[in-house]
């Protein structure tokens, strides 16, 4: 029996990621997954399954893996994978997945040099797209599949999950276990369960206890303390959001602990955060944006926050100065974050639905850069006088990543895209991508990737 899921695309890089029930990526324009433990996942095309090698990346280069792939108003999701060579500016192709995904969980299994890098869960299946609504039919997967970069090619784990996860986090911890907490399975359910998966031998092992809420699309941050912070996210399928912290402690109990945070954070999903390693705000992690109505609605914030750890506890800063959904965070080597483009949208909900009437969302091609020495946001090449930033990106995205490069700049790839008349309506995923220089402050393009994809992991190789 299939099951309706209401999701938004939230996709961010470290995790990649669907945001919200019922969001809204353009204006009426509403994602609606038909999930299935029944619906096998869908398998490489031809094309797909015959690129089981290809070009060999190097510690530097960026891989790309899975994501939903381009069409107007037909996609899929795709297995393909391929990596940035930053020496020369350019895209190469690697060996495929066993299965097609999109938003899965994605970590480097270690940290040290060639380490291979795991994808964990994610939606497979097809879209269908419309002015108001794509339809998704798929399933979501229980598979965690690693890819060699000394081969050029992927794996499948000889063991799954304990449950289908999407809209999970994945957090590589010192001991060289990986945490992956929260999602929805297949059966509508957000999970407050998490569990451990061994690199060294490719087995899941549940934590010692539960979450203090179930999470879906909330954000993970590793603290310096090995300890890890996860915050707000989803609770059910119709937008209620948690209005609590969890702390993971590794080195508790036999298998590690969750114990709740004293702090109160604001209710978010779909939100983009970063760790400050050094600097004047050391050991804090600055959440950013994301879907800040819970129940009854859907809409971007401006918000900010920093957890401090020390004190365990959040406080509530300067605001960007737009409001962003599907965005992503980036630190840089100067300290500074960079925060780039996403979607800024109101809607209004009902029975779980989306009211398409009266919503409105705008694609954004702007970024602003947050300060930890001023704890303040300035929009890059200025703000406009009518509110927001001036739009000094290549192209408008919301579900792509960003990267930061070895050499201090940032490669964002992909995403999704507005096309057609109206102008609200939804487009495919795009194959552009574009450098960012913190020196310069602008935006370059540089070439496209062999194939488009939104909703995909991109991962930094050691």
């Amino acid at each position: 029996m299939k099951i309706r899921y209401r999701f938004g695309l939230s996709l961010s890089v470290t995790a990649a990621l669907l945001a919200t029930a019922a969001v809204i990526f353009t204006r009426g324009f509403v994602i609606e997954i038909r999930a299935s433990a029944d619906t096998p996942p869908l398998m490489p095309d031809a094309a797909e399954a015959n690129k089981k090698g290809g070009s060999l990346p190097v510690a530097g280069d960026v891989l790309m893996v899975g994501g939903m792939g381009s069409g107007r108003t037909r996609m899929k999701t795709v297995s393909t994978a391929e990596f940035y060579d930053p020496n020369t500016g350019e895209f190469f192709q690697t060996g495929g997945l066993p299965v097609t995904a999109a938003v899965q969980g994605a970590s480097l299994a270690s940290s040290s040099p060639g380490a291979k890098v795991v994808a964990f869960g994610g939606i497979s299946g097809t879209g269908h797209a419309n002015v108001k609504l794509l339809s998704f039919v798929g399933t979501v997967v229980s598979s965690a599949e690693s890819y060699d970069p000394s081969a050029g090619t992927w794996s499948a784990a000889a063991n799954m999950m304990s449950s289908p996860r999407a809209g999970a986090t994945a957090t590589l911890l010192p001991s060289g276990m990986i945490l992956i907490a929260g999602g929805f399975d297949a059966t509508e359910k957000a999970l407050n369960t998490a569990e451990l998966f061994n690199p060294a031998d490719g087995t899941f092992v549940a934590t010692d206890n539960t979450m203090t809420d179930p999470r879906a699309f909330h954000v993970a941050n590793l603290l310096l303390d090995g300890k890890v912070l996860l915050v707000s996210g989803l609770t059910d399928n119709n937008g209620s959001a948690s209005t609590t912290a969890d702390i993971f402690d590794p080195a508790a109990g036999t298998h590690g602990r969750f114990t709740k945070s004293g702090g109160v954070p604001v209710t978010s999903a779909a939100a983009a955060s970063v760790l400050f390693p050094s600097g004047p705000l050391m050991g804090k992690v600055l959440i950013t944006g994301g879907d800040g109505c819970g129940s009854g609605s859907v809409c971007s914030v401006p918000n900010s926050e920093l957890y401090d750890p020390v004190m365990d506890q959040f406080s509530f800063g300067s605001s960007m100065n737009e409001s962003r959904m599907n965005h992503t965070a980036t630190l840089l080597q100067n300290g500074k974050v960079l925060i780039t483009a996403g979607i800024n949208v109101f809607a209004t909900m009902s029975g779980g639905k989306v009211n398409g009437a009266g919503a409105a969302t705008t694609f954004s091609n702007s970024a602003e850069l947050f300060d930890p020495s001023t704890v303040t946001f300035t929009c890059v090449g200025g703000a406009r006088a009518k509110g927001g930033c001036n739009p000094t990106m290549i192209n408008t995205r919301a579900g792509h990543s960003a990267t930061l490069l070895s050499n201090g700049t940032v490669l964002i790839a992909g995403g999704f895209v507005a096309y057609g008349h109206p102008i609200f309506q939804m487009g495919n995923a795009t194959k552009s991508a574009e450098i960012f220089d913190p020196s310069s402050g602008a935006f370059t393009k540089t070439k496209s990737m062999h194939t488009a994809r939104g909703g995909h992991t991109a991962t930094l190789l050691q």
